[in-house]
């Protein structure tokens, strides 16, 4: 088959909605300042959401063997609601966790055909666009003062805590080359503007997250001076922009150095660490055994770390704390599980030379998304629904186009078991 294929010649196997999940779910973001916490955006987002998932797992009558640890793991979210201390805020954390794991069986099930993968990645072309954007007008009507240095320098809309939509969207790149949904020059410039509108942040994880994935890519890769003739292109660019950037960039820079960040013992300020050493004391004293192994909690950490209504910021310790060392346990089989399925059809597609060359860059991709969730998952943010989509989705979406070719069946709907 053709990798040139433009955008306006796809034909879906679905309703065209299932393959603009993702920019929708975006669009939903940038304008949520507009409307209150539970309000209709989230009634909006909720409705969308879980009708694909009645739509293909029950209509459709999909197979849940795909990945039974998500299903556990929800199940196991969903009981501990029984212990809930505030059940409404425990439901809604929840919800937004499962959800996300969830739409990897939405991106599994909509991918008939190679068409129908094309026409799901392309989004993250727009969402490039998206974010460019909403970064202009928020900027130009002044809406959305970026939270992170309480400044009003740089003005990102309803994205001010949501720059890992930006990394997530650059770890797509290769495969939008890949495809050519757009000419290589078109994807080389609304990414590296992207890359710099993720730099001017200054958010730590989520710019790790890129450089991770860059190193990633770098390792999964036999060809490595491809990987570092991109690098060589892409960092003179953002170099010799840096005149446009520079004074925003210092500003911002020198906000957070008003506020002592960058201090050598700053980092013992942060809730991330203070998490840590909490987290510690919490388990070698095992004071709550029954608390320790499941939680209790429902994902409800408010209060625990010296007051206040905010929830534990890292993932890992959201979950220990919450749902115990159970929930842990079984929030990481999930990885587990997915890193299995990802080295099985790795394995598969090496014994040909045709396939290697056509979708090594999609499990390379899976592998990159799945590490560098891992990592990103430091800085929280588990029940951000849009950027967790994106992992979870696309790893659907990617293991199904790959089992079909596998398969030779690209006319099948049933699922894979």
């Amino acid at each position: 088959m053709k990798k040139i294929f433009p955008l306006y010649r796809v034909n879906y196997s679905f309703p065209k909605l299932f393959y603009k999940l993702l920019i929708i779910n975006l669009l939903l973001d940038i304008f949520s300042f507009w409307s209150q916490p539970g309000g209709v955006t989230a009634v909006l987002r909720i409705t969308l959401l879980y009708g694909s998932i009645a739509f293909l797992l029950v209509l459709r009558k999909a197979s849940f063997n795909i990945n039974k640890p998500i299903i556990i793991f929800s199940l196991y979210v969903l009981g501990q609601l029984i212990f809930a201390q505030d059940v409404a805020y425990s439901l809604k954390v929840s919800l937004q966790i499962i959800t996300s794991l969830m739409m990897f069986f939405v991106g599994y099930g909509i991918i008939q055909n190679e068409n129908d993968f094309i026409g799901y990645i392309k989004q993250f072309y727009w969402i490039y666009i998206l974010i460019i954007v909403n970064t202009i007008l928020s900027n130009y009507f002044k809406v959305g003062s970026d939270n992170y240095t309480e400044s009003a320098d740089y003005m990102v809309g309803g994205l001010s805590d949501l720059w890992n939509v930006y990394t997530y969207s650059l770890i797509m790149l290769p495969l939008l080359i890949h495809y050519k949904i757009r000419s290589k020059y078109i994807l080389y410039f609304v990414s590296i503007i992207v890359l710099i509108l993720l730099i001017l942040s200054l958010k730590r994880i989520a710019i790790g997250g890129v450089v991770f994935a860059i190193i990633g890519f770098l390792f999964f890769f036999k060809k490595k001076m491809k990987v570092f003739k991109y690098l060589l292109f892409f960092i003179p660019i953002v170099i010799s922009l840096s005149p446009f950037y520079a004074d925003t960039l210092e500003g911002r820079i020198e906000a957070r150095a008003d506020k002592g960040r960058f201090e050598s013992n700053f980092y013992e300020t942060e809730a991330r660490y203070m998490e840590l050493l909490m987290m510690e004391d919490w388990i070698t004293n095992f004071k709550e055994p029954l608390s320790i192994l499941f939680g209790l909690k429902a994902f409800d950490t408010r209060g625990a770390l010296h007051g206040g209504e905010r929830q534990f910021h890292v993932d890992y310790t959201l979950i220990l704390y919450s749902i115990g060392v159970i929930g842990l346990i079984l929030y990481f089989s999930i990885y587990f599980a997915l890193f299995r399925k990802a080295n099985k059809y790795f394995k598969k597609i090496k014994k040909s030379e045709m396939l290697m060359d056509e979708y090594k860059i999609h499990i390379i991709s899976v592998l990159v998304l799945l590490l560098t969730s891992l990592l990103t998952s430091l800085a929280g943010q588990m029940y951000h629904i849009t950027f967790r989509m994106m992992i979870f989705m696309t790893i659907g979406a990617i293991f199904r186009l790959v089992a079909i070719r596998l398969n030779n069946r690209p006319d099948q709907i049933q699922l894979e078991s």
